[in-house]
């Protein structure tokens, strides 16, 4: 309910705006509901940082803004489950996000596992 208020609010916001957006699109990078609201536009690697796109409701172009690897896989989780077939954006999102993991990560078959309590089980 509240994303669909803040999608409301961005259409109103795109409408009554007269001017064009700021260059850096800060009011829309700055407002969780407008950034929200906005249409996800992908998880894309910025080096050893990942960002999050979202679409400008007004201009259209891609903004993008850092995002934490927790909350990119739970935007990706919600992407993916929330069409059938997931998207191209999500699709794209998801083969960048392996590509970034395992560069930055390591390959999950060279690292040790961990149980959960601290314990760590040895390939």
């Amino acid at each position: 309910m509240l994303a669909q208020t803040a999608r409301v609010r961005a259409r109103r916001m795109r409408r009554s705006q007269r001017a064009p957006c700021d260059p850096g699109h800060i009011e829309l990078k700055g407002n969780e509901e407008l950034w929200a609201a906005a249409p996800f536009g992908g998880i894309q690697p910025l080096g050893n940082q990942l960002g999050e796109g979202r679409h400008c409701p007004v201009c259209g172009s891609t903004v993008i803004r850092p995002v934490g690897l927790g909350q990119a896989l739970a935007l990706l989780i919600d992407e993916l489950l929330g069409r059938s077939p997931p998207s191209p954006i999500a699709t794209r999102s998801a083969m960048a996000l392996v590509g970034w993991a395992k560069h930055y990560m390591g390959s999950p078959a060279s690292s040790a596992l961990s149980t959960g309590n601290g314990e760590r089980i040895d390939d």
